[in-house]
């Protein structure tokens, strides 16, 4: 596994992407391995920087 995607680009859900943030914060990523954050609109891409997520 290379690259790992959180979201869907039409309707993500803000309480979505929170919930899968807090999961992998407990979690450790491999170095290699590259994550994506997509977000589905422009309010939400905004809340994501906002909020550090």
């Amino acid at each position: 596994m290379n690259y790992v995607f959180t979201g869907i680009l039409i309707n993500v859900l803000i309480e979505d992407l929170r919930m899968a943030t807090a999961i992998v914060k407990r979690k450790e990523k491999v170095a290699k391995v590259v994550a994506w954050l997509v977000h589905g609109s422009t309010h939400v891409a905004k809340l994501i920087i906002q909020e550090g997520i």
